[in-house]
């Protein structure tokens, strides 16, 4: 699934980034063991909002023993999603009152990258 260039947009001096998308077309296989087999599906639509924004100072890690590079930020990320399959409507709270465990923003390096 390819998204235009436009769905993405990022800011890493302000630590922050967007990805968002409307009806785009996928199939729902009901549960993860019929979508792994690529078992009977039903055509469905998704739109979504993700926002991620950085709420730290730079952690830098470098590691040459497992070729392992990085800098990033801690970060909240919030989604809001909406999903057409066939009669059901599915929507997610406002993006407003989206909460995340855990996100970071940043970027990293390994293996033959590093």
């Amino acid at each position: 699934m390819f998204f235009p260039a436009s769905s993405v947009t990022v800011h890493p001096l302000f630590g922050a980034a967007r990805f968002r998308a409307n009806n785009v077309n996928v199939r729902d296989f009901t549960d993860l063991e019929n979508a792994v087999l690529m078992g009977p599906s039903v055509p469905a639509k998704v739109s979504f909002d993700v926002r991620w924004n950085a709420n730290s100072s730079f952690q830098h890690v470098d590691n040459p023993a497992q070729q392992y590079r990085s800098t990033f930020r801690t970060a909240t990320a919030q989604i809001s999603y909406e999903c057409e399959v066939g009669d059901y409507e599915i929507t997610s709270a406002p993006l407003s009152q989206s909460t995340s465990a855990a996100a970071q923003f940043g970027v990293e390096s390994n293996g033959y990258y590093y």
